[in-house]
């Protein structure tokens, strides 16, 4: 079995690496248009890591790059391909009170990786079919035994010109568990500037599992914006790791922010926000999955920019 996911681990290390190379080629070769690049940092403050007295403290900093390119298959479906990549870096203040810590600063960096393809299907002006999947990867030195991989599936229905409905089902297989969840949804009036489709000012409205959004759009150069999402991820933990060698740690928290997009030129954004992390858990597992600890983190106020291009 180890041997089984090395090989795994070592195929998606190629195959990330592969794709970030091929794709001006791709969209060179096609002369594809309406692809974007996002690039977004965060900063979420230090706040109490467990209920300990003394207590030690964590802060986080994030860089977060993402592509995104739809190749048009016929006139009634497409293919879009994303690729993205983060990095999180850690600060402790007064580690030794952390109780999985072993006296020295748990990690200083995590990372992550993901390919993802969707594919959709206008069946008719009513009814389109979607159908996605993915491979990623994180870690905190190495990528072996790091992978995961997620699927999901269903369908959407427009049941007025500005109105959308999606159902459908998403799974996630990660280096030690699985989970399935809902897609549940509706969009109200969601072309943006740069985007297919007329662009309408005013209100416009996602609700559902897993992001809901509220949007306003005064013009074509500003909008206003609160949102809602959770945050999932399980890191493999290098194998020297003081808190738990080989182990894994699974962060989640859930976020709300308020924000503002300015679009300076059509088809570039700057988005600022303030975001409230709440809900955080962290768990520490042991290399087969199996839980160690888990450790609470206070709430906390963070901020977070994000520049995206559409070509």
């Amino acid at each position: 079995m180890k041997f089984t996911h090395t090989i795994l681990g070592r195929c998606i290390k190629v195959l990330l690496l592969a794709t970030v190379l091929a794709f001006p080629l791709v969209i060179e070769a096609a002369e594809l248009e309406n692809w974007d690049v996002r690039i977004e940092s965060g900063y979420i403050p230090s706040a109490d890591v467990g209920k300990s007295v003394p207590v030690g403290e964590a802060e986080e900093i994030f860089a977060r790059i993402a592509l995104s390119l739809p190749i048009p298959l016929s006139d009634s479906s497409h293919l879009r391909v994303k690729i993205s990549g983060e990095q999180a870096f850690f600060d402790w203040v007064e580690s030794d009170n952390i109780a999985f810590s072993n006296g020295r600063d748990p990690w200083d960096n995590l990372y992550s990786s993901d390919i993802g393809l969707r594919y959709l299907h206008k069946w008719n002006r009513s009814w389109s079919t979607f159908l996605g999947g993915g491979l990623g990867a994180a870690w905190e030195e190495e990528m072996d035994d790091s992978y995961s991989y997620s699927g999901n599936m269903g369908a959407m229905y427009r049941s007025s010109p500005s109105l959308i409905w999606t159902f459908g089902v998403a799974f996630t297989k990660g280096p030690e568990d699985s989970r399935a969840f809902p897609i549940l949804g509706l969009a109200w009036n969601q072309s943006r500037p740069g985007e297919s489709g007329e662009y309408q000012s005013g209100w416009s409205v996602s609700l559902g599992i897993p992001r809901t959004e509220i949007r306003y759009s005064v013009n074509r150069m500003w909008d206003f914006y609160c949102n809602m999402g959770m945050h999932r991820g399980t890191y493999r933990l290098a194998e020297d790791s003081e808190v738990s060698p080989s182990g894994l740690v699974e962060m989640e928290r859930y976020e709300s922010g308020l924000f503002v997009d300015i679009r300076p030129a059509k088809q570039l954004t700057l988005c600022i926000g303030m975001v409230y992390h709440f809900g955080r858990e962290w768990e520490i597992q042991d290399a087969g999955g199996n839980e160690i600890q888990e450790v609470d983190i206070d709430d906390a106020v963070g901020l977070k920019f994000a520049l995206r291009w559409i070509f």
